[in-house]
């Protein structure tokens, strides 16, 4: 049996191999520093980078945003000014519709006026006309009546003195009051009578009225008994009961004649 003799290792080798050992490990460990801090390094740098790039991207994306408002607010200021020239387009046409609606009502309401004093001057001299057909028919009435009130009155038993014609009424200063067209008295009546070539309600009511003015402008018959009448070639019989009921004598033409429409018991109104 062969024996192996341990090598010899004195305290020398044993610190050699310590030191070494710790060479070795602080060489370890330095190199783990070193990677650690060139990693920490590469993680900064990424991070600068990261930064940069965040930065850059932000400063891009504000541009865009500029771009795109200024782009917004270009269009908007075109559509803007698109929609104001069209509106005022607009409006300037509604104002030269308007100014020829006011140029076509000028001239409507010119030809107007002008259809209005044509008519106005047709109407006045149509009135005219009228008026004095009228007049004449009046006096025609009047001229008829006239002699014919005379026998009329006697038969109502009413004697007849003197007949007057288109008597004039005026105040004490010598104002225009009214005018009687026929006047029958005799020495206690006194008989106005009203002639018309066609007789109305408003005639009626009109020398109803002058009745009442009789005996206060006129002194000399204050002392007369007052009666009325109306004379004329047509009344309508509506008029005609108006007339009987306020108590007038009612003249109208009968063929060729004159007669008194009312009744024989008659009675007449006294002013």
């Amino acid at each position: 049996m062969t024996t192996t003799t341990a090598p010899n290792i004195t305290l020398d080798d044993v610190l050699r191999a310590l030191m070494e050992t710790r060479n070795t490990i602080q060489a370890n460990a330095e190199a783990v520093r070193i990677r650690f801090e060139q990693e920490a390094q590469n993680r900064l740098e990424e991070r600068r980078l990261l930064q940069e790039e965040f930065k850059q991207r932000a400063e891009e994306a504000k541009e865009e945003a500029r771009l795109h408002a200024e782009r917004e607010s270009k269009l908007r200021a075109e559509e803007a000014k698109e929609e104001a020239k069209k509106r005022a387009e607009r409006e300037a046409e509604e104002a030269k519709l308007r100014v020829e609606e006011a140029r076509l009502r000028a001239e409507r309401e010119a030809e107007a006026k002008a259809s209005r004093m044509d008519f106005d001057k047709r109407m006045k001299e149509l009135s005219k006309q009228m008026g004095g057909h009228a007049n004449r028919l009046g006096e025609f009435v009047q001229e008829m009546v006239k002699p014919a009130a005379v026998r009329l009155f006697q038969e109502r038993n009413l004697p007849v003195h003197q007949v007057i014609s288109n008597h004039k009424v005026l105040d004490d200063n010598r104002q225009f009051v009214m005018e009687i067209d026929l006047i029958v008295i005799n020495t206690d009546i006194m008989i106005a009578l009203e002639c018309k070539s066609k007789l109305t309600q408003d005639d009626v009511d009109d020398h109803l009225d002058r009745l009442e003015k009789i005996k206060p402008h006129i002194p000399q018959y204050r002392n007369y008994t007052v009666l009325g009448g109306v004379a004329a070639m047509v009344i309508p019989e509506t008029v005609s009961r108006y007339a009987h009921r306020n108590g007038l004598y009612v003249l109208s033409q009968s063929g060729d004649a004159v007669e008194i429409r009312n009744p024989s018991g008659f009675e007449a109104k006294e002013w």
